[in-house]
């Protein structure tokens, strides 16, 4: 089950490609922006899966994973958008897709060392509780 919400997403990208011809993005919006989210989406779902939804095991290993994941189904959506028309396949997608995944990735893997820090220090030091109020 931990698996599920990353394989969910996937569906929905690869359902969100296999509209034909979309034309202009809602919003303003530009393409590079909503690509680069649906793959921070993504990769952040895939690291939870992979650290077995435990923030505190996340590594540089389980990051890098992730975003080699992510990128390797940007590539093969990519593919995939070349055989349904109106759509194209373009590298530039593919470039904001791991750009999008590498913030997530990366930013999973630096929240978890800044918390291993954070409580090694309390560990270290006490928790310090606020003192009574008077």
């Amino acid at each position: 089950m931990i698996w599920l919400p990353a394989v969910l997403w996937m569906a929905v990208i690869f359902t969100v490609s296999s509209i034909p011809d979309v034309g202009a993005m809602p919003g303003g919006f530009a393409d590079s922006t909503l690509h680069g989210a649906e793959y921070l989406v993504l990769s952040a779902l895939l690291v939870r899966a992979i650290a077995r939804a435990e923030w505190r095991c996340v590594t540089w290993r389980t990051a890098l994973a992730a975003l080699a994941a992510s990128t390797a189904y940007a590539l093969t959506d990519e593919w995939h958008q070349s055989f349904v028309p109106g759509r194209a396949s373009e590298w530039r997608d593919v470039v904001s897709d791991a750009a999008g995944s590498s913030v997530a990735a990366g930013g999973a893997w630096a929240w978890s060392i800044i918390r291993h820090f954070s409580r090694s220090r309390e560990r270290r030091h006490g928790v310090h509780e606020p003192p009574p109020r008077a």
